[in-house]
């Protein structure tokens, strides 16, 4: 009984370290957005937007700090990452990245159906008090995104 007690406190113990671990990460995000923007092969030519464009496509208006790059729209490529205030804020903003995946899929569909597939492996990932949201071909986004993120 005694070693099932303790088995049990040292799960619990690891399983809180385990999440006090991953809410202390700490992004630089200018450069993990230059990463991907160099590294990560985009069939469309990728341009910065201003935070009221941002705020205005993926509904989020209360990011600490944020780099989003749209594509002509011949392509649904992108890149969007924030950082919040707030592990928090991040997590009510990854509804709001899915819903802009979302409405992508929705308008690709008739005018470009061939971007339903980027879109569908679109990276949309929230970690700690960053939300990192990418479209693009193959697994280079996933990469570096998950030496940011890991």
């Amino acid at each position: 009984m005694k070693k099932i007690k303790l088995t049990l406190t040292i799960l619990i113990l690891l399983l809180m370290l385990s999440a006090c671990s991953q809410q202390d990460v700490s992004i630089n995000i200018k450069d993990l957005s230059d990463k991907l923007l160099q590294q990560v092969a985009f069939e469309d030519e990728l341009v910065q937007i201003n935070k009221e464009k941002a705020a205005l496509l993926y509904n989020i208006e209360n990011a600490a700090n944020e780099y989003v790059y749209i594509g002509s729209g011949a392509t649904a490529e992108e890149i969007a990452v924030f950082e919040f205030n707030n592990i928090q804020e991040a997590k009510n903003a990854l509804q709001s990245a899915q819903n802009r995946i979302s409405q992508q899929k929705a308008d690709y569909a008739a005018y470009n159906p061939k971007e339903i597939q980027r879109l569908d492996n679109a990276i949309v990932k929230n970690t700690g008090r960053y939300l990192i949201v990418c479209v693009s071909e193959g697994d280079t986004a996933k990469k570096i995104i998950g030496e940011y993120t890991n």
